[in-house]
């Protein structure tokens, strides 16, 4: 199964570039996923330079599970790999919102044996991030979108995130920025490969503690989730995720 790390794009890549420059930033998120008592951790670095509206970089990422057994009687729940690489990321002029990115490298299998592609593989996409108010309330909203060929899967996945947050409940405690946002989400998955765990829809409520010091941001979400896969598989779901997230910028 493909890594939930939306958040992690979101604050990792989305935001309208900066002046040129070297730049270098790290984010780890841990999910809990109550249905299959399970632990995830995705790990994403990027050092690299800034190019005004161009980033190109190297690029170390990895993805690991505490469930997940590759044996013929086992299951495998997540996707368990480490890649390296290069990338370049395009921020397009006429929509700050829209980057276009396209990653080479080597993938590392952390499962022996695994259907998955080892050796130099690539991915290339497109990334939306939209976000604002709702008129003159406490409540805004962020929409964040991608739809990627990844080579490593051989498949075109996609998917939409849309959330609604209420932003009242914000303060500081020394240098620190604290907010609690009670969220409601809508989610939406799909790919061309017919797997059943990328094509799905669902709704997701939580809150999402949140505090930020300067360029790191650490949050952790309480949330439960009720869904449905789409297409051949149509049974429903539903469980309590606890989501963990830590960005920093290095410099």
């Amino acid at each position: 199964m493909k890594s939930s790390f939306l958040l992690g794009l979101i604050l990792l890549s989305l935001t309208p570039s900066a002046q040129a420059g070297w730049f270098g930033d790290f984010y780890f998120e841990g999910n809990y996923l109550g249905r299959s008592d399970n632990y995830v951790g995705f790990g994403h670095l990027r050092v690299g330079e800034k190019f005004n509206d161009l980033e190109i970089y190297g690029a170390v990422r990895g993805s690991h599970d505490t469930r997940s057994d590759s044996s013929p009687l086992g299951q495998v729940y997540n996707d368990n790999f480490i890649f390296a690489g290069v990338g370049a990321d395009y921020v397009l002029p006429f929509s700050r919102g829209f980057r276009l990115r396209g990653q080479i490298g080597s993938s590392f299998n952390l499962l022996n044996p695994s259907s998955q592609k080892e050796g130099p593989v690539f991915e290339a996409g497109l990334l939306s991030w939209h976000e604002g108010s709702l008129g003159s309330s406490d409540f805004g909203f962020e929409n964040y979108g991608e739809a990627f060929y990844i080579h490593r899967y051989e498949n075109m996945i996609m998917s939409d995130q849309f959330r609604v947050m209420y932003k009242r409940f914000e303060g500081r405690s020394g240098s620190y920025a604290l907010g609690a946002y009670p969220i409601a989400m809508g989610v939406i998955g799909f790919d061309t490969n017919e797997i059943f765990y990328n094509r799905f829809v669902d709704v997701r409520g939580g809150v999402r503690f949140q505090a930020r010091k300067q360029s790191i941001v650490f949050s952790i979400t309480p949330e439960y989730v009720v869904g449905k896969y789409i297409g051949q598989n149509t049974a429903s779901y539903n469980e309590f995720r606890l989501l963990a997230v830590i960005y920093a910028e290095i410099f």
